[in-house]
């Protein structure tokens, strides 16, 4: 009766046991195949450049830190015109912000020099708004004279107020359709003209 019993128990032992490490194997083929197909995660982009494509994203050029310029247009007040030339430079606080000095000359019937100290404003894209105090020197008819050999020249200050916009060329340069209104000696001055700038 043992023997009975002991040759089918061995008997399925020996057929299990090939089925047994078949299944196994396929096991571990199919956890090496599942371990093969896993790919670590790519590298996330360094942060400037995701700061830099935020930037282009949301409207914004690129800026540089420094940005100096040439002027070349006119002043207008009531039935005095000038041709006027000068330049300006910014220095970029932050993106938003940025602070300059600007320098202007006059002529014709004016014939003043003109300094400002503005604040600028990048609200977005090309547009910057500009706001600040400065003063003029201009050429005037001393009292009591017509002759312009009695002219004295007298200092007075001025608030500016302008609008501009930065058209980018080649990533670092730029041109520059502006207009600014001068609150001077109770007189209002219209200053307009164009820009030939570079950043640095």
């Amino acid at each position: 009766m043992r023997a009975t019993l002991l040759v089918p128990t061995a008997l399925l032992f020996s057929l299990g046991s090939p089925l047994l490490a078949q299944s196994g194997h396929s096991s571990g083929s199919g956890s090496q195949v599942q371990r093969g197909s896993e790919q670590p995660p790519p590298p996330l982009p360094p942060l400037k450049d995701i700061e830099r494509a935020a930037e282009d994203e949301s409207g914004h050029i690129h800026y540089h830190k420094h940005h100096a310029a040439l002027f070349v247009g006119g002043s207008h007040f009531k039935e005095e015109d000038g041709f006027t030339v000068g330049g300006d430079y910014e220095y970029r606080l932050h993106r938003l912000l940025g602070l300059g000095f600007e320098g202007e000359y006059a002529g014709g019937d004016l014939r003043e020099t003109v300094v400002v100290f503005p604040v600028f404003f990048h609200p977005g894209a090309g547009l910057k708004l500009a706001a600040g105090p400065g003063f003029e020197r201009a050429k005037e008819e001393a009292a009591g004279s017509e002759l312009r050999a009695a002219e004295e020249t007298r200092t007075n200050f001025l608030f500016r107020v302008s609008i501009l916009y930065d058209f980018l060329v080649k990533e670092r340069f730029t041109i520059t359709p502006n207009v600014s209104l001068d609150f001077v000696n109770g007189r209002q001055v219209w200053v307009y003209g164009v820009s030939f700038g570079v950043g640095f």
